[in-house]
């Protein structure tokens, strides 16, 4: 876990155990320039209170059991296509105006987006719920 000033670390691609990140701090994942993925798993996954996941180029991040941005933005606003999030295990909750900029997968979870949160680009879930201000902003993949 990221916490207090540990700023925003660059993370190679490869599999990891459990990641997090508070207050402004955060991650960038993904190969600027690259023309395929770079490939992410980790076991658990968490961005809280204004934390941020950057992605520079092409990324599938893999997660084993389920998501949850609180307050944090994952994602780039300019290039959704660029992340593709494959929930193995559990869903997708965003809170706190939360924003996500990808396409999602939890074919055995929930999608929860709520509290002025929002979600572009596009899912495919079990379930999907829709609460309190929140919104899901669907974006064509690039080409």
């Amino acid at each position: 876990m990221i916490t207090n000033n540990g700023g925003v670390i660059a993370v190679p691609p490869g599999a990891y155990g459990a990641f997090g990140a508070n207050g402004g701090n955060g991650f960038i994942l993904g190969v600027a320039g690259a023309q395929t993925p770079a490939i992410y798993n980790y076991q658990s996954l968490t961005i809280n209170n204004g934390a941020q996941i950057q992605i520079v180029g092409p990324v599938l991040l893999v997660l084993g059991n389920g998501f949850n941005v609180n307050g944090g933005t994952v994602g780039s606003a300019a290039t959704p296509s660029f992340l593709a999030l494959e929930i193995f295990a559990g869903g997708l909750t965003l809170n706190n105006g939360a924003k996500i900029y990808g396409y999602a997968a939890a074919p055995s979870g929930t999608v929860t987006i709520k509290g002025n949160t929002q979600l572009v680009g596009g899912i495919a879930a079990d379930h999907l719920t829709i609460t309190n201000n929140g919104k899901l902003i669907l974006s064509p993949l690039a080409n």
